[in-house]
């Protein structure tokens, strides 16, 4: 089996970026998986619990440019409650949108993890991802589509606004989930 490293790394290529993660573990002899085997996938399980232990967005203050219907509902909000069935969505024939995120305290970050509301379709085809250093905006990360699941790695920026910028989008895009960690694991 490969290291745990190894397993992260194709943890972030896959689930990381909207598909399936096959880990290809083979039964032994007796139609068990081996010992060393399940050592290996316990570490890595661990291993993804300490990079993903700490969100830092969760119960800061996010401003959207957008917001359907201006509802409550639908606020920017809440997509960091960390609550699947909630979603911030923008304005119909909306295809561009911003959302801002206001940290509490300057922090570190090198791990964005971004849902569309993927009952509604996959929306997003081109993002990016800012950070605020000084009165400027710098971008750290660009990229296609969100979909079910993407996971942005980039180096690690100290910040207190972090934004996600959506410049291109099939119909009015919505997230469900947005989580900001950092770790020096990567």
């Amino acid at each position: 089996m490969k290291s745990v490293d190894s397993l992260s790394h194709i943890y972030l290529q896959t689930v990381g970026r909207n598909s399936n993660l096959l880990v290809n573990v083979p039964p032994n002899k007796e139609g068990l998986i081996s010992d060393i085997d399940v050592a290996r996938l316990r570490a890595w399980r661990q291993h993804l619990d300490q990079i993903f232990a700490q969100n830092i967005f969760k119960d800061q203050n996010i401003v959207a440019s957008s917001v359907r219907y201006n509802s409550p509902d639908y606020a920017a909000n809440k997509c960091l409650d960390e609550n699947r069935k909630t979603f911030w969505a923008a304005e119909r024939d909306t295809t561009t949108a911003e959302l801002t995120i206001n940290l509490k305290t300057s922090v570190q970050i090198n791990i964005v993890w971004l849902e569309e509301a993927i009952q509604y379709g996959q929306r997003i085809q081109s993002f990016r991802l800012l950070y605020e250093n000084g009165s400027n905006w710098i971008q750290c990360f660009k990229g296609t589509t969100i979909g079910r699941s993407r996971i942005a790695t980039f180096a690690s920026v100290q910040t207190s606004r972090f934004k996600i910028v959506i410049d291109g989008s099939l119909a009015a895009p919505t997230l469900r989930i947005v989580k900001g960690y950092y770790s020096p694991l990567l």
